[in-house]
């Protein structure tokens, strides 16, 4: 059984008063002149038949279609956000910054802004927080630094340098003896090359380097993880009593290199040609054999050149062949 009060001015029923009615519908309905104001339901639904002002503690709307106000919960009609005094927090999934200039940069639970800075920088992370800074200069920039290993070494990584190229070249092989009895004598080998670019991460730490000796010595660079690359030194000149040929030493080989290069062979001497010269490398040039008797061939010159074969009829004791040269370790840095 449902109950209404009404609350009748008279002015169109002719009865003025505080009235009161039943019926069926279980609800109760509060009225004022015979219009509903507030009905309450069985279920104990409240509903207004008219908004209730903001002045009296409503929003002025009886949903928010449309309203100035958002619903608990999901909404889908919220279009912007003004009279905020207090930034939405990276939590709340704002930035905490009142005003930003530059490009905003997350960092956790905050957020910090990196100016644009002058005119073409890049955005660039130094490992520790983001700046703004000068493009860095791609390819060579002129202040390359080139080391030239004539000894064994240690090469140490400068902390701004991006890239390297190191080029090992071995010992270049000498030229064979002459004995008391005299005989021919080929040119030596010349050493082999290897030729690599490493790239400055690639370089954890301090490289050695071994330079080839002459007369047949290996020269490398790097130590494991490193790509270790070497180049072998060119083999001596065979020294042949009498008429027989003397046969030249091979040419050395690189190993490991973005490009391995093989020694010039020595020339092969014979009593009719006299041509046992040495062999080159890419950095040294083989000694010359010469066109007589009696005389032993020129010493190599440069990096890695084989020895000059040459010639003796007869001797009083051991005369040694033409040297070949040494090796060398040539590091070119880049920034």
């Amino acid at each position: 059984m449902a109950t209404t009060i009404n609350a009748d001015d008279g002015a169109v029923s002719g009865s003025a008063g505080l009235k009161y009615s039943s019926d069926s519908t279980g609800v109760l309905a509060l009225q004022t002149n015979g219009t509903t104001a507030v009905s309450v339901s069985t279920a104990q639904v409240v509903t207004l038949t008219n908004a209730l002002p903001v002045a009296s503690g409503g929003t002025g709307a009886i949903t928010n279609a449309g309203a100035p106000f958002a619903l608990k919960g999901a909404n889908s009609d919220i279009t912007a956000l003004s009279g905020l005094t207090t930034p939405l927090s990276v939590g709340q999934g704002g930035t905490g910054l009142a005003t930003a200039t530059g490009v905003l940069i997350g960092a956790g639970s905050s957020v910090s802004a990196v100016a644009a800075g002058t005119n073409g920088n890049l955005l660039t992370s130094n490992g520790t927080t983001w700046v703004s800074q000068a493009a860095a200069a791609s390819g060579a920039t002129g202040d390359n630094t080139i080391t030239v290993g004539t000894s064994p070494g240690t090469w140490t990584k400068p902390a701004s340098v991006k890239s390297i190229k190191v080029t090992v070249v071995g010992g270049g092989g000498n030229a064979g003896s002459y004995g008391p009895a005299g005989g021919d004598s080929a040119g030596g080998g010349g050493g082999g090359a290897a030729i690599r670019f490493y790239p400055a991460p690639s370089l954890p730490g301090p490289q050695p380097y071994t330079v080839g000796a002459a007369g047949s010595g290996t020269s490398s660079f790097g130590v494991a993880p490193v790509t270790v690359i070497s180049a072998t030194g060119g083999a001596i000149g065979q020294q042949t009593p009498g008429p027989a040929p003397a046969v030249g030493g091979a040419g050395g080989a690189g190993s490991n290199g973005s490009l391995n290069v093989t020694g010039g062979r020595g020339q092969n001497y014979t009593p009719v040609q006299y041509n046992g010269n040495g062999g080159s490398s890419i950095l040294g040039f083989g000694g010359v054999s010469p066109n007589v008797t009696q005389q032993k061939g020129t010493d190599a010159t440069g990096y890695g050149g084989g020895g000059g074969g040459g010639r003796f009829s007869t001797g009083p004791a051991t005369v040694p062949g033409a040297l070949g040269t040494a090796g060398v370790v040539i590091i070119e840095e880049f920034y």
